[in-house]
């Protein structure tokens, strides 16, 4: 995505702890304040945000996607350019099968839930990712999105502490999900892994 930017932290350690849609202290960009275990954390708005989304580093290995405005369900979060790889990372998501898209510009910081607020739009074709919001989401909250709906089989698979009274634990790829929980996610997939969900469907 605009090159081989890389996140702080992998994808999995960012989303080992994060409270379910817990909603950040008020903290303005360029601001830090004091954690309880004493690290400073601090907040910036990429130039790609557009005022919409705001940055928060709360360690050398944890940063998180906060939503600078309300949006409502369908109202794009916000889009980031990136670069096709032919095998998977830690820092990519699923285009097609052998077709992975490494993107930045502030996204590559949302973080997981079992029960997420936006979902992921992935161009098969052009190196671009969007996040919409799937739900309603206040100023202030932490913007996350279900890993599983873009993976097939994840590269790094870690256990989930995201909060959710529907957290699954162990994430893995759409491939570990049931059949209830692949219904409960079915407007969130990328067409990609709907297509790899109704190939398996068909084998059974």
């Amino acid at each position: 995505m605009l090159g081989p930017i890389r996140c702080l932290a992998p994808r999995s350690f960012a989303s080992s702890g994060r409270r379910h849609l817990a909603t950040a202290p008020k903290l303005k960009p360029g601001h830090t304040q004091v954690n309880p275990d004493g690290t400073l954390a601090s907040r910036y708005m990429p130039p790609t945000a557009k005022g919409r989304f705001i940055i928060e580093q709360q360690s050398e290995h944890w940063r998180s996607c906060i939503a600078a405005v309300d949006f409502e369900p369908g109202q794009v979060i916000g889009t980031a350019p990136g670069v096709f790889h032919s095998q998977p990372t830690r820092f990519t998501v699923q285009a097609e099968m052998d077709k992975h898209l490494e993107f930045a510009g502030g996204l590559e910081f949302v973080n997981h839930s079992c029960d997420p607020n936006a979902r992921l739009v992935v161009s098969e074709n052009s190196p671009e990712v969007g996040f919409v919001a799937a739900k309603p989401i206040k100023e202030g909250q932490y913007v996350t999105f279900d890993y599983s709906t873009s993976e097939w089989d994840m590269d790094e698979k870690f256990e989930c502490r995201c909060g959710s009274s529907k957290c699954r634990g162990h994430i893995g790829g759409a491939k570990y999900l049931s059949d209830d929980q692949v219904r409960d996610s079915l407007p969130l997939f990328t067409p990609s892994i709907l297509r790899q969900l109704l190939a398996r469907k068909l084998q059974n």
